[in-house]
């Protein structure tokens, strides 16, 4: 038994830890960009962050693609089957590039319609104005910073993280320093403000992308696909692969949807809570690295071992993420609490929002451990179980059932502060939780997808 827990560890810390660090790099790339833009005036603000909602539905599009790709991606890694990892790969990048083109398109048609669904026009400056010239510039990057996604999580799967990590890296350092350059023009280059920050974020994914592009082949990795195997795959390996990946899909975009209305309910409580709830997210997305570590390492430790059939060492990892979760949602929860007022005070908002920025984080912070869990049991251990649809069940039914009607009730008719309707969403959360946590000790979500495909 000591073995397999050094084995558990081993692993755990060759995966998390350099997703952990990728997670912070691509979050802490969002927060600069809050600071950054934060300065020129709180509309400015809100306009980037009413064109990352968008961004945001988009990405957990291509994440749910990702994510059910690698589900597949981890089981064949167990049982060394490059040639299907390869057809699965494939499948992945075609899918996304269809997407993101999608989105991409709509993005350079309809901007101002787009960013009028999370900002109303009273009451927010130039918000609108200012957040169609962000997007549609941002949107260039949509198809190389979901070829990424896919990319990274497909490393992941097959224990590569740490070349991934250093793409980031370099990434965040690159998107630092060019927001620096071009949204208040420094060193003779022009103050773009937002159209500034935008151009930063597409050449800081590119050369992520490029990065990524030149190790993935510059190894020769089973990623590394030929002209001739993008197409390489037959319809019946779509339906195959999509039976189980549609849920996940599924799960991301009506999750992501659900999530992008309580924005538009925020709309309603006014600018500030436009404005905080964007600094609050940001944040919110920083302390929830440790949820995206653990899920991407339980995703790919226990598919690996399901790849394997070993059955019985697959449900000892999942209890020992899920007791590492509640540790590090604990500790979490009490950090942010310690370091709320500090973080405020990097923003320069007004006194009110301020005051919002502070009491949603608390708010946050209260129920911190729950968000760590769901994401570790529905991401990682039932969807690398093969249970898409029951997380895709109980994901979407509890926003949409739960979380939204209350977004709308707590805004609009109780007229809630930011901080109190955020409170009452939470709640879908503790439901979520108990009935995942509930599914897990039952034992019967382990389903070998790579020998009944």
């Amino acid at each position: 038994m000591k073995n397999r827990k050094d084995e558990f560890y081993s692993l755990l810390f060759k995966l998390a830890i350099p997703v952990a660090m990728q997670s912070f790099i691509s979050t802490s790339l969002n927060i600069i960009d809050s600071i950054m833009v934060g300065k020129l005036r709180e509309d400015a603000l809100a306009a980037v962050g009413a064109a990352n909602q968008y961004f945001y539905v988009f990405i957990l599009l291509i994440f749910g693609i990702a994510s059910g790709i690698s589900i597949f991606t981890a089981q064949y890694w167990g049982q060394k089957n490059i040639s299907e990892i390869k057809k699965t790969m494939a499948i992945g990048v075609v899918s996304t590039v269809i997407a993101s083109m999608f989105f991409a398109i709509l993005a350079w048609i309809i901007p101002k319609s787009i960013i009028g669904v999370f900002v109303k026009t009273n009451g927010i400056g130039n918000a609108l104005v200012l957040g169609e010239k962000y997007l549609k510039i941002v949107a260039f990057s949509y198809v190389i910073t979901s070829l990424s996604l896919v990319y990274s999580a497909a490393s992941r799967s097959i224990e590569r993280t740490k070349e991934i990590m250093w793409a980031s890296s370099i990434s965040l350092a690159c998107n630092t320093f060019l927001n620096y350059l071009l949204i208040e023009g420094h060193f003779g280059a022009p103050a773009l403000g937002v159209k500034g920050a935008a151009i930063a974020t597409v050449i800081a994914r590119c050369v992520e992308f490029l990065l990524i592009m030149k190790y993935v082949y510059g190894k020769k990795l089973p990623l590394a696909l030929r002209l001739n195997e993008f197409l390489g795959f037959t319809i019946n390996d779509i339906k195959r692969i999509y039976s189980k990946v549609v849920f996940v899909i599924l799960n991301e975009s009506l999750w992501a949807l659900g999530i992008s209305l309580y924005a538009v309910a925020y709309g309603y409580i006014g600018t500030s809570a436009v404005a905080a709830i964007q600094v609050c997210n940001s944040i919110q997305n920083l302390f929830m690295i440790v949820a995206k570590s653990l899920s991407t390492a339980s995703g790919t430790m226990i598919g690996n071992k399901i790849g394997e059939k070993n059955g019985v060492l697959a449900h000892l990892y999942a209890k020992r993420f899920l007791k590492l979760g509640i540790v590090f949602g604990f500790l979490s929860a009490v950090l942010l609490r310690l370091i709320t007022p500090w973080i405020a005070s990097w923003y320069e908002v007004s006194s009110a929002t301020r005051m919002d920025i502070i009491s949603t984080l608390n708010i946050i912070g209260l129920f911190l451990v729950f968000k760590i869990l769901n994401v570790i049991m529905t991401v990682g251990i039932l969807r690398s179980g093969g249970e898409t649809k029951f997380a895709f069940a109980v994901d979407v039914g509890t926003v949409w059932f739960i979380g939204v009607p209350l977004a709308f009730l707590g805004s609009i008719y109780f007229k809630l502060s930011l901080h109190e309707v955020v409170a009452m969403l939470s709640v879908e959360e503790i439901l979520k939780c108990i009935v995942c946590w509930l599914k897990i000790r039952k034992n019967d979500w382990n389903q070998n997808l790579v020998d009944v495909a």
